[in-house]
């Protein structure tokens, strides 16, 4: 699903929420974005839904994962809305810095993504290191 929906033009990405994937396209902050994008993603062929989730709780823990503590190794690092390079940047964290993650994903720009365990968005994995 997830390449066909990029064959379609449209920025996915997958996320593992408990036992099963789900492919998302965009996160938006203000509802009216969401239902566009959803209208543009049925318009295309593909069943859509908008899920509205806290910042906080987004769909709980992945099963099996263990949060784990990375440390960053480059100057400055965006953290993003979700695990992608498409998704708004939030604000930087910096080398040396340690974080938490809660949950792993794929998605553009990063061959993995974490998100921060303090709910303010995902950053690359690939500029960090396990601590």
């Amino acid at each position: 699903m997830l390449a066909k929906i990029k064959a379609a033009g449209f920025d996915a990405f997958t996320t593992k929420v408990g036992d099963l994937y789900k492919v998302q396209v965009g996160a938006y902050r203000e509802q009216t974005k969401a239902e566009n994008a959803k209208a543009q993603v049925n318009k295309a062929g593909f069943p859509a839904v908008v899920v509205k989730t806290s910042q906080k709780a987004q769909n709980g823990p992945q099963t099996g994962f263990q949060p784990y503590r990375v440390q960053v190794t480059t100057t400055s690092l965006n953290v993003r809305l979700g695990p992608s390079t498409a998704q708004g940047s939030l604000g930087l964290v910096h080398i040396g810095e340690t974080y938490t993650i809660v949950e792993e994903s794929t998605g553009p720009g990063a061959k993995l993504w974490g998100k921060l365990e303090d709910g303010k968005g995902w950053i690359s994995l690939d500029y960090t290191k396990k601590v």
